[in-house]
């Protein structure tokens, strides 16, 4: 919060790696792209940006020619979105037996609420609230967590920046959270609308404790292969939550800026229930992927991080 003000602050980190080192140029604006959701899906406004770039050596060529991308690929996002650098650091010769790291444009953004009383988190509702997905997804398998951790390449093309599209979602965000229409937001990143989804409902819940978890039943569609629809990656879109007599109103506050938004399921009960237009492609208790998220440095380390120590 803002000291003796009604104003809140917002603050993001981010960059996936994999987009830059398959893309710099674009997989920049993609770092920005999502920082910039990140804090609309709170209710504020892009305000600045702070930047942590971090190369490997740069008196390779490969190297040096991934910093200068990058660099041209913030500037565009950042003249487009209209907001400044006002600080940041670069870290050259990050490497491990003459081994570059992935190039990291680390990028860290403020955003700015005029009230921080009408914020929303990203924690699906109560029972019988209205899920609508904001913004037309175009996932892909390029450069993505799906196609690292089940086939084990970070080979393609990463997801393309939209920048009209970016900011239609981002002006609906703002003004749909700030006008009291929209009760929960999450932005699709890394893993897609299936692990965007899958985190809301973890998080979820206002009956009883909060995050204690809470199902929804989706409905998606579109011309892709059930895994590419679930969990390819994509810029631009947004799931947010509405109240039944509030969505008429958002739908028509999202035509006026020109993001695309759809109704897609309905919160409620244990499991996360995916379908498409013909049949259920997900069916996940949520006591399931709760188990998958917490264990999951467990099965990667073999070490129970809570356990005695030997």
């Amino acid at each position: 919060s803002v000291p003796k003000t009604s104003k809140g602050l917002a603050l993001t980190t981010d960059c996936n790696s994999m987009w830059v080192k398959a893309h710099p140029h674009m997989g920049t604006q993609g770092a920005v792209a999502e920082a910039a959701r990140n804090v609309a899906c709170t209710g504020a406004k892009p305000l600045a940006v702070t930047d942590c770039l971090n190369f490997g050596n740069p008196e390779r060529p490969e190297v040096m020619w991934e910093f200068v991308q990058a660099i041209e690929g913030m500037g565009v996002a950042l003249r487009t979105l209209g907001i400044p650098v006002v600080s940041g650091n670069v870290s050259l010769y990050n490497e491990t037996s003459s081994v570059s790291v992935h190039p990291t444009p680390g990028i860290g953004l403020v955003g700015l609420m005029e009230d921080r009383s009408t914020t929303v988190g990203l924690g699906l509702p109560e029972e019988g609230q209205r899920i609508l997905l904001l913004g037309d997804p175009t996932p892909t398998f390029g450069a993505s967590a799906y196609g690292f951790v089940v086939h084990g390449v970070e080979t393609g093309a990463p997801p393309a920046v939209d920048w009209d599209a970016e900011k239609a979602l981002i002006a609906t965000l703002c003004a749909g959270i700030g006008g009291g229409l929209i009760t929960a937001a999450h932005d699709a990143a890394d893993g897609g609308l299936g692990v965007a989804l899958a985190e809301m409902a973890l998080a979820g819940g206002r009956q009883g404790n909060i995050g204690d978890g809470i199902g929804a039943a989706v409905a998606l569609s579109g011309n892709e292969n059930r895994e590419r629809l679930l969990f390819g990656e994509t810029h631009g879109c947004a799931f947010v939550t509405a109240e039944e007599d509030q969505v008429v109103a958002l739908l028509a506050l999202a035509a006026e800026h020109g993001c695309p938004a759809h109704r897609v399921g309905t919160v409620g009960g244990d499991s996360l229930v995916v379908t498409d237009e013909a049949c259920a492609i997900l069916d996940v208790p949520v006591a399931d992927l709760r188990a998958a998220w917490e264990g999951g440095l467990v099965d990667a380390v073999g070490l129970d991080p809570l356990s005695p120590r030997p």
